[in-house]
């Protein structure tokens, strides 16, 4: 990942670290009406602190700080939901299971829930849009027929707000040095390649040794399933279908 979408996935952190403890002050003045000098407010701070550790570590996994993947629509509500839940389950277990936090707020735990629902989607939602999704796309090497790599790179052209952006492709013979050549020159994220060649040794490995630098390596039925929802029937083997 560039410097600049550290960068912006670092202002998205910064966010989301504002809007947790941001709702964890409203419930607090909505359940007790306390002041930031109230008692309670102390007592409920190092508790949800560490929780906060736990929900933004969820936000990672799920992918909320990965910009090739995080566009507003219905996949950032389908992303931010599964984040929360995780963060639910985490908060649970957190203040029933660790003695240390010395508080078991059920219901200040789903006031905060709710408040951080409501809080978090426009916000992400403001800042997704000032990022731009030109700027965040994901480069990509598209090695395959000629055919099929054409129909993707058109989808791909035409739906500029999937985060993809084709870098070159590549006749599936043009040999695997050439094509690792042009992952490096064109500093592509993605390398997306028949499933068969996948299959021979020399390439696999070649393949492999990308994964170091941070360049992710698909086969073109599973990129093709995961962004456009459509499988090139022409690129399975029995191997898929068990």
């Amino acid at each position: 990942m560039r410097f600049e979408h550290r960068a912006k996935a670092f202002l998205l952190l910064l966010s989301d670290i504002f809007v947790l403890y941001l709702s964890l002050f409203l419930m607090l003045l909505l359940r007790y009406h306390a002041d930031l000098q109230d008692p309670i407010v102390k007592q409920h701070f190092l508790p949800f602190s560490l929780v906060f550790i736990l929900w933004l570590l969820a936000f990672y996994v799920v992918g909320l700080y990965d910009l090739r993947l995080l566009r507003n629509g219905i996949r950032l509500l389908k992303m931010l939901g599964a984040a929360i839940g995780a963060g639910i389950f985490l908060s649970v277990l957190f203040f029933y299971l660790v003695p240390l936090a010395g508080i078991t707020p059920k219901t200040n735990l789903a006031i905060f829930v709710i408040i951080f629902a409501i809080l978090e989607l426009p916000v992400r939602q403001l800042i997704i849009s000032r990022i731009g999704v030109k700027e965040a796309r994901a480069n990509i090497i598209l090695v395959g027929g000629k055919e099929m790599t054409g129909r993707v790179a058109a989808a791909v052209e035409s739906n500029p707000q999937l985060g993809y952006e084709v870098a070159e492709t590549f006749n599936e013979d043009a040999g695997v040095d050439k094509i690792i050549e042009a992952v490096r020159e064109t500093q592509a994220d993605l390398l997306v390649v028949p499933r068969r060649l996948l299959a021979n040794p020399f390439a696999r490995e070649k393949f492999y040794d990308l994964l170091a630098s941070g360049i992710t390596v698909y086969t073109l039925a599973d990129f093709c399933e995961m962004v456009f929802q459509f499988i090139p029937l022409n690129d399975l083997d029995e191997g898929w279908f068990i």
